[in-house]
């Protein structure tokens, strides 16, 4: 659906030859844009996913790629009033995340753990030991999550000791852009484990396991 404000899309496609399925969704209007799209290769075990927004401010993405044991994930966002754009990259051998804008390119903090993200607000993030902390300073330091979550929160880690009224306070739709990110990253791990699983004879049901959300079945 498209209009003289914006539009609205979604798709889907099968390539025979190569036997992979994708998927993908769009939607903009005068403020921003949201886009996702999956593709999946049973074939070849190869997995992929993405997904990118804008709004006034800038605009983000995640994409991830998996195939056997390889696989990587990339968080991106760009701030349009700085020109400053912070990567977060992670693979199965480690991480790094690097900034790029007006006064040039620089890395900024590695983990050889994998643990690190970019969040949606311009800040480098980690996760550590079930709480998340912000990379400032030349160093990391925990940081408060949204008042509203700490309150549904059941797990003592997640809640922090300092008042959320500092510069601590990670804003609402920034932890939340992080704890997605880091159920993709478990869920890739898990995709994963059960591909090597199968590889090595765990069976069908493994296999199963393995399959992006939305299955593998032809339309």
């Amino acid at each position: 659906m498209y209009g003289p404000y914006g539009g609205a899309g979604v798709g889907a496609a099968y390539n025979p030859r190569t036997g992979t399925y994708a998927r993908g969704a769009a939607a903009y209007g005068p403020y921003g844009s949201r886009s996702a799209a999956q593709a999946w290769n049973p074939r070849t075990g190869t997995y992929g996913q993405t997904r990118q927004g804008s709004n006034v401010y800038g605009s983000w993405g995640s994409t991830y790629v998996q195939r056997g044991d390889d696989w990587a994930q990339t968080n991106r966002v760009t701030n349009r009033a700085t020109g400053t754009t912070t990567r977060a990259t992670r693979t199965d051998e480690g991480a790094m995340v690097s900034r790029r804008g007006a006064g040039g390119s620089g890395f900024v903090a590695g983990s050889e753990g994998g643990n690190v993200y970019a969040g949606n607000d311009g800040n480098v993030y980690r996760r550590e030991d079930g709480s998340w902390q912000k990379y400032e300073n030349g160093g990391w330091s925990g940081v408060d999550v949204p008042e509203s979550t700490r309150e549904r929160a059941s797990q003592p880690t997640t809640r922090s000791t300092t008042s959320s009224s500092g510069s601590r306070a990670v804003p609402s739709s920034t932890y939340g852009q992080l704890q997605r990110d880091s159920q993709t990253r478990s869920e890739g791990v898990q995709r994963s484990s059960a591909y090597n699983s199968y590889r090595s004879g765990g069976g069908g049901r493994a296999a199963g396991s393995y399959r992006p959300r939305g299955g593998g079945r032809r339309r």
